[in-house]
């Protein structure tokens, strides 16, 4: 389960936010609080996955909030998000507090729950090996393992799972590189339209490679026929 902390004074404002993330996620937990110390001393005591921060509150700053989280060793990377009005700030909290997302108020609904998944999939990548993708106006959780092969094809990109087979998403919503960098280092390129599970690989014959799981096998581009010979061996893709 992934701990969220939203640090805002505006009531409404975060009641909107832990009604967008629950509708992404609803067993994530969800922390709130109004003050700077009582946030800080919040986040050293337990382990918090995902910052959600407006610089602008009435007992103290967000954004010192944030500088001094950086100092903690567990949150020397940690997930951090502004939401905020004030964007004076925002050079700075991307080149000195490395904050992966910046949004101005009033907050775009659409472009919140883009950021916010992009941060939950990165988090339980680290954890368990799943992302989350959104298909019309329902998220639904991948499992990496179960992965065989992921190809684009047209309009659409086509997750094969070895349990339930294939699942197929908006390819103009995830293009094939936007998948590729949600994934972890079990998955390589093969050609322009798919990448595969390293795990499933049975063989590679006559420039094609055979998975397990799938009955055709899949042609590989000249272009990435090294570099996938050096991952099966345990090398860099």
């Amino acid at each position: 389960m992934l701990n969220v902390l939203i640090l805002d004074d505006h009531i409404p404002a975060v009641n909107a936010l832990q009604a967008l993330i629950y509708q992404i996620d609803s067993s994530i937990s969800i922390m709130h609080h109004t003050k700077e110390d009582m946030g800080f001393l919040y986040a050293t005591q337990y382990l918090v996955d995902i910052f959600l921060i407006e610089i602008d509150i009435s007992e103290g700053n967000g954004y010192n909030f944030a500088k001094n989280l950086r100092y903690i060793k567990k949150y020397e990377a940690a997930h951090i998000i502004f939401i905020t009005a004030n964007t004076s700030l925002k050079i700075d909290a991307y080149e000195i507090l490395y904050c992966h997302s910046f949004l101005p108020k009033p907050l775009d609904h659409e472009v919140f729950k883009k950021s916010f998944l992009r941060a939950i999939n990165y988090k339980t990548t680290q954890r368990n090996p799943h992302i989350f993708l959104e298909s019309n106006n329902y998220t639904y959780k991948i499992l990496l393992n179960n992965i065989v092969a992921i190809g684009v094809d047209n309009k659409k990109i086509t997750f094969y799972d070895i349990a339930e087979g294939p699942k197929p998403f908006s390819a103009y919503k995830y293009p094939l590189q936007t998948v590729e960098d949600m994934l972890d280092n079990n998955f390589i390129r093969i050609s322009k339209s798919f990448l595969v599970n390293i795990h499933y690989v049975n063989c590679i014959r006559n420039g094609e490679i055979e998975l397990a799981g799938m009955e055709t096998p899949l042609k590989i581009s000249r272009f990435y026929m090294a570099s996938i010979k050096n991952a099966l061996k345990g090398g860099k893709k």
